[in-house]
């Protein structure tokens, strides 16, 4: 029986203004995680930012009417995990039948589960008004103060004797924003992502005080790896290290995409991730992510475990793959707010300094210092103080970012170990919390230490794969992460009988390749060595081989566009052109069309289907498209290598939608040169089959058979230089990788053009167009996923640029306006 998970999240910035839920305190009105089978994937093709086209949403219109359905998104489509792939966030507008709508969602085919989305809440407490108005730097109120007191109290000076960071080590701080352009982190955010929207963006939005309340994750990005040394500002314990900022707030400040936002950190090369934010309630949506990131992407995880001072669980910090960190002061009393319990795993400063129960943790924020504030402070432009477990966290993953820049080689685990083993033990000074703060609070240059030694040391055998769930004569990449220098590998896969070594790696190579040939499940074993010693590792039935097409329907090694596997990836590659010419059945009985296409270097490229773009196909029954290599008189096609049907009615209705028609060939073959694909033609007087082509190009593409079996190219029979809107689809036996030759998603005509400009979307896909003049000033911008006109009638004339750009890719092209 399916069973929903009932959620909630907090975040770890108290002080902070509550978010405000109808239904339910904890969780996200209206929002939704639905869990579908990963083994049985869901066809799901979708626009713009996951958001899953409406004809293909597996929920029927009664019920997107009654529960008011707004979205159905495949927030994770960016990850190569199968599990994320299949959770689908749903967002509807009547969301006091929440509960309905769970139990009705756990009615569809192949459903999991289905939970509520936890409301996440930043754990940091903002500093009281009357310490804060009376902190100074004079002797009347403690000072001069010691800003850097949380680095002291960790012994960071020790730490960065031993390295101060590697920029190619990044940490990703997935907060509500960051600041990029603070003058202590210009330089230090190497990439960004705001999943709201899909955007290279992690800065504060544009709303009103966003200074004020948006400013958790700038600090929390300061504490890890503020620029350090550079004679402005604080220093961190992160030095060198990089940053990957990632928005996971919306513009009301809720923390509404931080699965997404670990999810996409995981996948874009964060070495360790931050979450400084939680709740008391559990997600196995939130659990798969971090079991991802740890397992597959490597990723040290650290969180803050909440600042309610109790003995309660917050998650994601509960989670076994997730370092919990809790807050300490700096005579290392466990914060007053710190929640505690056998949970945690280490303390960090977060709370007072103890010579004056008014200093917190310095660091950067989105706004300056001004009035009395800054007077009594004496602290000045974008700095303030913070306290919570949201400042203990970013200290901790700035410490591993660290400690990954010494050995990069250690593994997630190895990281925390040297944190964990090295830590201070404070039970002294709680007696009442013994065994309830995990290890420790931690040393830097401790932990330091611990990160040099592995270099003398047997090593530690580890390894992940690109990919674990594969189709039958797919290839894994198995990396070896083994710690502390090996010299010497020996990798054994069990059953093998079915398995071989590929593109030049064996048994004995480090980073090896190795093809399936049969379904099962394989269990892997790496043996590694070095001069102190050796250390195995095995992983049973670690690698699925399944059917091609993930459900028995295949064809060849290659899936087709119907059944394609959670780990395929489609790739879109481009041509120029707008379509204004016809060709099809005429009165002279041509018995072929066919476009040209080149051939690839792989030797593993299988032909499987092809997209046509028919402007009309009247008939009944059937017809047949082709592929024939290039052995013809000089080139031209030659024997027939693939074969499929199409349906007359199918392309009718396809017209009619204006969409492409996709063919399967039934009839399958390697591509071995240079190619053709079209569509074989039986001249009948009630029938019409016709092709859509680009306007006259500077390449050829074009070809027909005429009624006496030869073939003539568009060139040399009407001196025209066009292509066929024919798109083959094209598999790798080996990996697995699918393509669409020869496309772009939208089609501009006429060119040129006098009074309107028509924009066809082909793939219905979200594009951004935006339209320059030659003086480079922008003259029409718009986003749009249907086919729409430009009425140009009050244009100068002359040459326009047009951009556009979309998920699949980008295309830029020229057009004029001549009257």
């Amino acid at each position: 029986m399916m069973r929903s998970i009932i959620l909630s999240f907090l975040l770890f910035f108290v002080g902070i203004s509550a978010y405000t839920q109808t239904v339910d305190s904890d969780y996200f009105d209206g929002r939704l995680w639905v869990k579908f089978d990963h083994t049985k994937p869901l066809r799901a093709p979708f626009e713009g930012n996951g958001k899953v086209l409406e004809k293909f949403i597996p929920i029927n219109k009664t019920d997107r009417t009654y529960f008011g359905l707004l979205e159905f998104n495949k927030s994770f489509y960016f990850t190569s995990s199968p599990i994320l792939k299949s959770t689908y966030e749903v967002v509807f507008s009547e969301i006091h039948k929440i509960d309905e709508f769970i139990s009705r969602l756990e009615s569809l085919p192949n459903v999991d589960y289905v939970e509520k989305q936890p409301l996440k809440r930043k754990f940091q407490n903002p500093p009281n008004d009357y310490y804060y108005v009376n902190q100074t730097g004079s002797a009347t109120y403690g000072g001069p103060f010691n800003w850097k007191w949380h680095l002291d109290q960790i012994n960071a000076e020790t730490a960065w004797n031993y390295s101060t960071g590697n920029s190619n080590i990044k940490v990703a701080v997935v907060d509500d924003a960051v600041l990029t352009s603070h003058p202590d982190l210009q330089g230090k955010v190497v990439s960004q992502h705001y999943p709201g929207t899909g955007q290279s963006d992690c800065d504060p939005p544009n709303v009103t005080n966003w200074q004020q309340d948006f400013a958790h994750g700038t600090h929390v990005a300061g504490l890890v790896a503020a620029n350090t040394n550079n004679s402005i500002g604080i220093a961190s314990i992160g030095y060198d290290v990089s940053i990957i900022g990632v928005r996971a707030a919306d513009s009301y400040g809720q923390l509404m995409y931080t699965t997404q936002g670990v999810a996409w950190a995981a996948d874009n090369g964060a070495d360790v991730i931050n979450m400084s934010y939680g709740s008391v309630q559990y997600s196995q949506t939130e659990e798969a992510t971090m079991n991802y990131a740890y397992n597959n992407k490597g990723v040290v995880l650290v969180a803050a475990v909440g600042n309610d001072g109790v003995n309660s669980n917050q998650y994601p910090a509960a989670l076994t793959n997730v370092i919990a960190v809790g807050s300490v002061d700096e005579n290392d009393d466990l914060s007053s707010f710190s929640n505690f319990g056998n949970w945690i795993d280490v303390c960090a400063p977060g709370g007072y300094a103890s010579n004056f129960q008014s200093w917190t943790v310095l660091s950067t924020v989105p706004y300056n210092q001004t009035g009395t504030s800054s007077a009594a402070s004496q602290i000045t432009d974008q700095y303030d103080c913070f306290q919570g477990t949201s400042m203990s966290s970013p200290i901790v993953a700035g410490l591993c970012g660290l400690i990954l820049s010494k050995n990069s080689s250690l593994t997630p685990t190895q990281v925390r170990n040297c944190i964990e083993s090295t830590c201070v033990n404070i039970d002294a000074q709680n007696p009442s919390k013994v065994g309830m703060m995990g290890s420790g609070r931690i040393d830097a240059g401790a932990a330091m230490a611990c990160a040099s030694q592995g270099t003398q040391s047997a090593p530690v055998a580890g390894f992940t794969a690109n990919t674990t769930t594969i189709n039958i004569n797919q290839a894994v990449n198995f990396t070896d992460q083994s710690t502390n220098s090996p010299t010497s590998w020996s990798w054994s896969i069990t059953p093998n009988g079915n398995i071989n070594f590929v593109n030049g790696t064996n048994a004995t190579t480090q980073n090896p390749v190795v093809q399936f040939n049969a379904t099962g499940v394989y269990s892997v074993t790496l043996t590694c060595s070095n001069a102190y010693g050796s250390d195995t590792e095995t992983k049973n039935s670690y690698i699925n081989v399944v059917q091609s097409g993930g459900n028995g329907n295949s064809t060849g090694s290659c899936d087709t566009l119907s059944h394609l596997n959670p780990m395929d990836t489609l790739t879109v590659y481009q041509i120029g052109g707008t379509w204004g010419f016809l060709t099809g059945n005429n009165g002279y009985q041509d018995k072929a069309k066919a476009e040209k296409f080149l051939s690839t270097s792989s030797p593993n490229q299988v032909l499987t289907g092809a997209l046509f773009y028919f402007y009309q196909g009247t008939g009944t029954g059937t017809f047949n498209i082709k592929a024939w290599d290039d052995t013809g008189i000089n080139g031209n096609p030659g024997a027939e290598f693939a074969s499929g049907v199409g349906l007359y009615s199918s392309v009718s209705n396809d017209v009619m939608m204006q969409s492409l028609s996709y063919i399967p060939f039934t009839t399958v073959g390697t591509i071995t040169s240079d190619y053709y694909v079209g569509v074989e033609l039986t001249y009948n007087s009630t029938d019409s089959l016709t092709l859509i082509s680009t306007t006259n190009k500077p390449t050829n593409g074009a070809w027909e058979q005429w009624n006496d079996n030869t073939w003539h190219s568009f060139t040399s029979s009407y001196n025209l230089n066009i292509h066929l809107a024919v798109f083959p689809v094209v598999c790798d036996a080996v990996t697995g990788v699918e393509r669409i030759d020869n496309s772009f998603s939208v089609r501009i005509y006429p060119t040129p053009a006098s009074n309107q400009l028509n924009f066809k979307m082909l793939l219905n896909y979200t594009t951004e167009v935006m339209i320059y003049n030659n003086m480079g000033q922008v003259v029409y911008q718009t986003q749009a996923d249907q086919d729409f006109r430009i009425n140009t009638s009050r244009w100068a004339e002359g040459s326009y640029f047009v951009q556009m750009k979309n998920q699949l890719g980008s295309k830029n092209q020229h057009i004029q306006i001549i009257r």
